[in-house]
C-alpha cells in the first residue's frame, strides 16, 4: 500500500510542474525560482536570459519564462532608453541561472558580471 502510494505522488508530481526558470528584473544577484505557465495551443515556452544596457551605460539584466509561437525563434522587446546586449532562450530547468558576462570593448577591456565590472588582460 505505501508503494502505490509512493509511485501514485511521484506520477503526480513529476507531471504536475513545469518547466522552471529563475526569475529576475534588473538586480539578478539573487534570481528566484519560477515555475512556467504550461504553453497553449501553437505556443512553446522557454527560460530568457536577456542582457542591455540603460543609457548611463549599465548593464542590466532580465531572467524570466516567456511563451511564445511554437516553431520561432523568441525575440526580445525594444525599450526606449535601452540597448539589448543579447537575448537568449533555454528549455532546460534553470538553464537561465548562471552569471552572464559580457565584453565590452574586446580584448582587454571591462568585463560585466551580473552587472559588476572587472578589467580583463587577457
Amino acid at each position: 500500500m505505501f508503494l502505490t502510494k509512493a509511485i501514485f505522488l511521484i506520477v503526480i508530481l513529476g507531471t504536475s510542474l513545469g518547466l522552471v526558470c529563475k526569475e529576475c528584473n534588473i538586480d539578478c544577484d539573487e534570481p528566484i525560482d519560477e515555475t512556467c505557465p504550461e504553453p497553449g495551443k501553437s505556443q512553446q515556452v522557454s527560460c530568457l536570459t536577456e542582457t542591455f544596457k540603460d543609457k548611463h551605460n549599465s548593464t542590466l539584466y532580465q531572467r524570466k519564462c516567456v511563451l511564445y509561437e511554437e516553431d520561432t525563434k523568441f525575440e526580445c522587446a525594444d525599450y526606449p532608453g535601452y540597448t539589448s546586449i543579447s537575448c537568449d532562450t533555454c528549455n532546460a530547468d534553470r538553464c537561465n541561472a548562471a552569471p552572464t558576462a559580457i565584453s565590452v570593448g574586446g580584448a582587454g577591456g571591462r568585463t560585466a558580471v551580473n552587472g559588476s565590472s572587472t578589467n580583463s588582460t587577457s
